[in-house]
């Protein structure tokens, strides 16, 4: 988890929009606002999947997922339109899905960027499906593609 500091401090000095960002010290009154993030790492493979969406990606799967994410008991959903027109990435549930997948954050990046295998997760019982399971096993298209390094 990342913390992020918001350090506001009351000056008249000409540099006040700079040392806004100073941290306090003890003879400045400082007004504190911490904001805690729970960064996803499915996020970036969101963000990285909106990059590789093609009309031939689209013509392969032919279906939209929803993806439902778990971290810290809450989850985040994320839709894959990979049917209709130009395809999309958005956050949030789908209106219709073809196909839900559910993991864990760390098990959901893991399989996407091919460090963690969809069978084996599924065979686990760390990769849930609901709906097409045709299409849940298409899932590998979405990963980057491989180095010939």
């Amino acid at each position: 988890m990342q913390s992020f500091v918001l350090r506001e401090k009351q000056s008249s000095t000409p540099n006040a929009a700079v040392d806004r960002f100073k941290p306090p010290s003890t003879t400045h009154r400082a007004h504190i606002i911490i904001i805690m993030a729970a960064e996803l790492k499915a996020a970036q493979v969101f963000k990285d999947l909106e990059t590789r969406v093609t009309p031939d990606l689209i013509k392969q799967l032919g279906g939209v997922y929803q993806f439902d994410i778990t971290k810290d008991g809450k989850t985040h959903q994320w839709t894959a339109d990979l049917k209709n027109g130009k395809g999309s990435i958005a956050q949030g549930p789908a209106q219709k899905a073809d196909c839900t997948i559910t993991a864990n954050d760390d098990d959901f990046t893991g399989m996407m960027t091919g460090k963690l295998n969809p069978q084996q997760l599924f065979m686990n019982g760390k990769l849930k499906v609901k709906g097409n399971m045709g299409l849940a096993m298409k899932l590998t298209k979405l990963q980057p593609p491989k180095s010939n390094l």
